[in-house]
């Protein structure tokens, strides 16, 4: 008896379960439908007869918008839409990508000249280009030792308009740049040298004009011995630093010489002398 109960008892808590499982499929059921996707094909077989979908029969089927707002039972199909997400702008790598080639010009006069640099989005010249540029009114200029660097002497003075023409793999600018070239050189006052100046120990040797290539050749100076010149016959006074002592002699209507930072003999005009100068950097000066 005791087993019968039991028997009885496990088919009715097998009866009970299936009876639950069958409960949680009815109410589900509208989820394992979608679960499920569309038919693989657009044909069904019923029963004695075949009969076309609407789609081959030419009629578009209407997707379905659940409650939800979900269109169609193809939960997956955004993943196939290369638009669905927006893709996200930055707008400072943007504006990177749009100056990484883009060229300007910057271009400066000292006398009756204009010294054009081609420079990149970070002021840097560039190099390696034959580029070209334009002037108002007297033609191209190429940049021949492709420095980034265009020269260009014998301008009169007053504006001009320079263009840089088109290169392949840059961005030029879009308009004219207007420049203005000097009459002559501008002297400015400075109030305080005293940051210029620098002492025997600062200054180094290596480093002077004589250790350039053709500096020697050209160490009279002519042009710039000429400038002093004219501006002592106008009554302006100049201070000339010199280790030339030619030079200085061309130039000076009076000389102090110094030695070891020290002034140790100076010299009036009528006393200006090779051998006088050699004489007090020697130390034989009876002043």
């Amino acid at each position: 008896m005791d087993s019968k109960l039991r028997k009885m008892a496990i088919l009715a808590s097998m009866a009970v379960i299936l009876l639950v499982a069958l409960l949680v499929m009815y109410v589900n059921r509208e989820q394992f439908t979608a679960a499920s996707g569309p038919p693989a094909s657009g044909t069904q077989n019923a029963g004695a007869g075949d009969s076309a979908s609407p789609a081959e029969n030419g009629v578009q089927a209407e997707e379905t918008v659940s409650p939800d707002g979900q269109i169609g039972n193809d939960l997956k199909a955004f993943l196939k839409d290369n638009t669905f997400f927006d893709q996200e702008v930055n707008p400072i790598l943007e504006a990177a990508k749009d100056n990484s080639n883009r060229l300007s010009l910057v271009a400066t006069s000292i006398e009756k000249d204009l010294r054009i640099q081609i420079v990149d989005n970070e002021g840097i010249p560039v190099t390696g280009e034959s580029f070209y540029v334009r002037l108002d009114g007297l033609g191209d200029y190429k940049d021949l030792d492709q420095d980034g660097i265009i020269y260009i002497g014998d301008l009169d003075s007053g504006d001009y308009y320079i263009e840089l023409l088109p290169i392949e793999g840059y961005k030029v600018p879009v308009s004219e740049t207007r420049v203005h070239v000097k009459d002559k050189v501008e002297y400015l006052a400075i109030d305080d040298i005293s940051l210029l100046i620098k002492t025997e120990d600062e200054v180094d040797a290596e480093a002077e004009d004589s250790a350039v290539a053709d500096a020697l050749a050209d160490a009279d100076k002519t042009e710039i011995q000429k400038l002093v010149l004219k501006l002592a016959d106008e009554g302006k006074s100049l201070i000339f630093i010199s280790s030339e002592i030619e030079e200085m002699l061309r130039t000076c209507s009076r000389m102090a010489v110094l030695r070891d930072g020290q002034k140790v003999g100076e010299l009036e005009e009528n006393e200006l002398s090779q051998s006088g100068v050699m004489k007090a950097i020697a130390g034989g000066d009876d002043k």
